[in-house]
């Protein structure tokens, strides 16, 4: 099951041409497509009332496993679109694990915009515990779930590790902007280490490993390879924002899919993509190696920051 789970009808309109691209994709390739309105669902508003909707949808995540929706669901932000529809969900499905989530390929962040989730308890109390984070603050931090998916990850990976958790707490309870959210990561991935397997546990990707390339539009714009790639992985998805694609430049020569043809052996015509985007898997390759070398060296400066937050 692919599940997207927005706040309004506004956000339905706003997103159409990256759903689009996710209805032909999982149409072709027959997976189940829910798109949860919250604020149409009286039964899923009662159920998760969160005040920052960030973390009621992963309430409404949970909630569909307990009504056991399906074994496996993919959760994705409504503002991810299918880039590359020639890959398959199962690729990443890792039955060792419960819940599988990525690096972010350009910073030391877990992404929180899209994961695969088991259909177990492990994965239900996770997905609540999280959620929960927006009751648990007495006032809402900088960073939202992305911020709280990190101290989850530690309570659950490392619960042994209580003093140091409250050490990179602290620091987010003071973030104020982007740079102090990168020196609270720092903190975290250094206490988690670089492990990326727990059994029975979690999964994290490595960076440009997983099924979505993370969120970085200087990636985005220019220097992505679309499409019959060995590299096609980190290009499944990308985030996109209406029909202009936000302040990104679009690599779809329309915008407009024919949905009449998703169910036959011509859905891929709908994914043109302008030649401005394509390159070889021996650029891509050099460049997802060199912004994950700058990543790397960020985290250091961002982590060599910390004792100056504490």
């Amino acid at each position: 099951l692919i599940l997207i789970v927005v706040k309004d009808v506004s956000n339905v309109i706003e997103y159409d041409a990256a759903q689009q691209t996710m209805r032909c994709y999982s149409t072709y390739h027959k997976y189940r497509l829910e798109v949860l309105n919250l604020s149409a669902n009286r039964t899923l508003k009662g159920i998760c009332p969160h005040r920052d909707f960030m973390f009621a949808r992963h309430c409404v995540v949970a909630q569909r496993l307990l009504e056991g929706a399906a074994e496996w669901i993919l959760f994705i932000d409504a503002d991810m679109a299918v880039i590359n529809p020639n890959r398959l969900i199962e690729e990443w499905i890792d039955d060792d694990v419960n819940i599988i989530l990525y690096d972010r390929i350009f910073n030391h962040e877990i992404a929180a915009g899209s994961y695969l989730v088991k259909n177990t308890n492990y994965s239900i109390d996770f997905l609540h515990s999280w959620a929960a984070y927006d009751s648990n603050l007495h006032i809402p931090l900088y960073g939202s779930d992305n911020a709280a998916l990190q101290i989850v990850l530690m309570e659950n990976l490392t619960p042994n590790e209580n003093r140091e958790r409250q050490k990179c707490f602290r620091i987010w309870e003071e973030s104020k902007d982007d740079h102090d959210l990168y020196v609270f990561e720092a903190c975290i991935r250094s206490k988690i280490g670089d492990q990326h397997k727990w059994m029975n546990r979690v999964s994290i990707l490595r960076k440009g490993t997983s099924w979505a390339v993370a969120h970085d539009p200087t990636l985005l714009g220019v220097d992505i390879k679309l499409a019959q790639t060995e590299r096609a992985t980190s290009c499944h998805f990308s985030k996109l924002d209406r029909v202009a694609f936000g302040s990104w430049p679009s690599p779809l020569t329309s915008h407009q899919f024919n949905l009449s043809i998703c169910s036959t052996e011509n859905a891929g015509l709908n994914w043109q993509y302008k030649d401005t985007f394509v390159r070889t898997n021996n650029f891509i390759n050099s460049l997802f190696r060199r912004i994950i070398h700058d990543a790397h060296l960020r985290y250091l400066r961002n982590l060599a920051e910390v004792d100056a937050y504490l």
